[in-house]
């Protein structure tokens, strides 16, 4: 009620105003005017901080902020939808962020399966150094497999999908996934490496989930 007094007593001002201009005394109000405006645009705060050392809850203080229940019910959208624009937008920077992490991961992945050790993936000029390639590959993919296994089975137990509280678990699995993932582009890579390779590796590439 105080709020609602204070946003609408403009009106009334408005009208002896015009009132005054019609009579003549336009230069006399506005003087009262250019003393008075620097403490007319502190009633909200005022009625609020009145409202509050009568002790009134902050809840019922908003709900008679406004003049009506739809006036009431139009701030009370309003602010929803600006949370809800926000969570969007977080959401929106989360999955921006993981996917970079992932992308990362795979060209990561990828580069390192094009440098094993003593693999010769690097020299595909002749038979010899294919084979070793290819070998290199399948247990490169093969050990990690392992790896992928152990951490998939760790979040399961701890509750998969389901649970908020296993977050290391999620952690290491989503890094177990994108590397997983890299290792399937790194397979695919190699398909088109060397002529021997296109039927060797599956559409999966050299890793087998």
């Amino acid at each position: 009620m105080l709020n609602s007094f204070g946003t609408n007593t403009w009106s009334l001002l408005a009208a002896g105003y015009q009132i005054g201009v019609y009579i003549g005394m336009k230069s006399d109000l506005e003087g009262y005017l250019d003393m008075g405006y620097e403490y007319v645009c502190t009633c909200l705060v005022d009625a609020q901080g009145l409202q509050e050392s009568m002790g009134q809850s902050p809840d019922s203080i908003e709900a008679f902020s406004t003049c009506s229940e739809g006036g009431s019910n139009e701030k009370v959208a309003a602010e929803q939808a600006r949370l809800a624009k926000e969570k969007a937008k977080i959401a929106a920077a989360l999955k921006a962020t993981l996917l970079a992490a992932r992308n990362k991961t795979i060209k990561e992945t990828v580069a390192a399966m094009k440098v094993i050790k003593d693999s010769k993936c690097d020299a595909l000029s002749n038979a010899a150094n294919s084979e070793t390639c290819f070998a290199a590959i399948q247990r490169y993919s093969r050990e990690y497999g392992l790896v992928y296994t152990s951490k998939n089975y760790a979040w399961i137990m701890s509750g998969g999908a389901t649970s908020t509280k296993n977050r290391s678990q999620t952690d290491a699995r989503t890094k177990a996934v994108n590397v997983r993932d890299g290792i399937l582009a790194g397979g695919i890579f190699f398909k088109t490496a060397y002529g021997s390779f296109k039927t060797r590796f599956t559409d999966k590439g050299a890793f087998e989930p």
